[in-house]
């Protein structure tokens, strides 16, 4: 996932869940922690996951980017990554970048 980032800060863990290892995104997800998400992430790679949204009231441009293109990685390895419980703001503000969750996720979106 190409991201040059350089900020930190604390990332709710994931979890495993039926459909792989869940990360929890945070209330906020922008510059703050969007290299913590990143690395979470990347903790993952190779392995289906879930996202899960369901804290989220902002999100900044990284933050989408991040997102859109863990999408896009997960989709060309042929894994799938499954948006679960967004929160209206997180859908409303993906919108605001011309995203949607069908687009985050490789595969159901919630």
């Amino acid at each position: 996932i190409p991201c040059n980032c350089w900020m930190e800060t604390a990332l709710t863990s994931s979890a495993d869940s039926e459909y792989g290892a869940t990360i929890k995104l945070p209330a906020r997800l922008d510059m703050s922690n969007v290299s913590d998400l990143r690395e979470e992430i990347l903790g993952h790679e190779g392995k289906d996951i879930s996202i899960d949204g369901s804290d989220v009231e902002h999100l900044g441009m990284l933050g989408a980017q991040l997102l859109k293109a863990t999408a896009v990685t997960w989709g060309e390895a042929g894994h799938t990554i499954k948006s679960v419980n967004w929160s209206t703001g997180l859908r409303e503000q993906l919108g605001l970048y011309g995203l949607s969750a069908s687009e985050i996720s490789t595969g159901e979106a919630a």
